[in-house]
């Protein structure tokens, strides 16, 4: 009997189902419909859908899509397929990569987009992702979900949602302690298989753990030594199979390796292997999350580069200080030996959050700035010195929070300690007192960034 397979990766907001069906001897015929998808990739960037997925040759059909949020275009429809067949008699691998996406915009703004491409795989899903298979058993068996839950993500998301190892994924995450993840889970799984014994299986899992509560379950926290490891592999395959220039394989070998762990490399490399597939949607939306991720990174003058290409694309930060930030971090990320002011670094359009460490005086402080796209933004960080003076008899300030108004006991040492400047401009109440608590008094202070204010008696 003849089968097929369609693995179904849903680009943006939309997906378009390509289907290929092979005759059945027994009815003459079939028709496969995909009824749903739900995202097993980290990286939110799309879907991963199966139906039986099997070893062998396959097509790949790949859409040029216009529907990246971050790109600013408005709602239009791609898709990118793979499918492989099997047949009862060895066959040999065949793929076929189409581009094509349709315009919904009026007129006015847009033209109808349409294009072909034909690219090349050189083994099916299942052959690509076997790697996994052995590592991901023996962990289930062990009961080492920490590891095997990240192995079969990474099945999931080369073999599609329709794979039995969805299946297992939902059990997986059952047997963790995490219903909400395995209902998710076991949801996409029951809309993409063909499986009709596992279907029902998953059905009842399901039902049993919906209505299920457990209050003792834990945040799930992956091994990340094994899966670094297992991940390096994938990414070190993806590598060859983008020098050779097979990048559907590549393609399938990064989201794997994005859904085992994913490291901010994965999403620079599928950014650079959609440019290679010309899907310019697919690839500003990865690089963009690789310079929200490393906006300071080895490679993110690379990135920019190929951003830049385009106008607009980019926004400029300027970050500053009022004092010196002996360190700093944006978006989780430590910048070494950095002057401040950063003029107009560009960067992806989104939300930045940057921490000025000062230990000298004592002094943290978060700031936050949403760049829009194509606009000047700025991160700046405002605060000024308080320098205790209060002497006999000695004392202790209170200060008011500029942010949330709360009333903060200041550290007795060191004597100068840095604060929060509102940018209101408005007043801060202080409290000054004495340590044995026999003198008091309450005063209000207007503060400028970077100023140093001297509190007395």
């Amino acid at each position: 009997m003849r089968q097929a397979e369609t693995l179904v990766v849903r680009v943006g907001g939309a997906a378009v189902f390509a289907v290929s069906c092979a005759l059945l001897i027994a009815f003459g015929g079939c028709s496969s419909t995909a009824k749903g998808t739900t995202s097993t990739d980290h990286d939110n960037s799309g879907s991963v859908s199966a139906k039986n997925t099997n070893s062998g040759g396959g097509d790949v059909s790949n859409s040029h899509a216009d529907t990246d949020d971050h790109a600013g275009d408005d709602s239009n429809s791609g898709s990118e397929t793979v499918a492989t067949n099997k047949a009862g008699t060895k066959t040999n691998t065949k793929t076929t990569v189409n581009a094509s996406a349709t315009n919904t915009r009026p007129r006015a703004l847009g033209k109808r987009i349409a294009a072909a491409k034909k690219l090349k795989t050189t083994k099916s899903v299942a052959a690509m992702s076997k790697f996994l298979v052995k590592p991901a058993e023996r962990e289930i068996k062990r009961k080492r979900f920490a590891v095997a839950i990240p192995l079969l993500e990474g099945l999931v998301a080369a073999r599609g949602e329709g794979d039995d190892y969805n299946y297992k994924l939902g059990i997986a995450w059952s047997d963790q302690g995490d219903y909400t993840q395995a209902v998710r889970v076991l949801n996409s799984f029951i809309a993409a298989t063909n499986n009709g014994v596992l279907r029902g299986r998953a059905t009842r899992a399901r039902d049993n753990l919906a209505k299920a509560e457990n209050p003792f379950a834990k945040q799930f926290q992956r091994n990340q030594f094994q899966s670094r490891r297992y991940a390096s592999m994938a990414f070190r395959k993806g590598r060859v199979a983008f020098r050779h220039k097979h990048y559907a394989d590549a393609l399938i070998y990064y989201r794997m390796g994005l859904a085992i762990n994913p490291l901010a490399g994965f999403l620079r490399e599928l950014g650079a292997t959609y440019d290679k597939l010309h899907m310019r949607n697919q690839k500003i939306k990865f690089y963009y999350r690789y310079l929200h991720r490393r906006p300071f990174g080895k490679n993110a003058n690379m990135v920019r580069k190929a951003l830049g290409k385009t106008k607009g694309l980019l926004s400029p930060l300027t970050i500053k200080s009022a004092l010196e930030c002996q360190e700093l971090w944006i978006n989780g990320q430590k910048l070494r030996r950095v002057k401040l002011p950063m003029k107009n670094v560009l960067v992806a359009p989104g939300k930045y959050r940057g921490l000025c460490l000062n230990y000298k005086y004592n002094f943290g402080m978060f700031e936050n700035s949403f760049v829009k796209k194509g606009r000047k933004g700025a991160l700046e960080f405002r605060w000024a010195l308080l320098v205790n003076r209060l002497e006999n008899p000695m004392g202790r300030l209170r200060l008011e929070d500029a942010r949330t108004g709360q009333m903060h006991n200041l550290a007795l040492v060191p004597k100068t300690v840095g604060v929060v400047v509102p940018k209101s401009g408005r007043a801060l109440k202080l409290v000054k007192t004495s340590l044995n608590r026999a003198k008091t008094a309450t005063q209000y202070i207007r503060l400028q960034p970077g100023q140093k204010h001297v509190i007395k008696w």
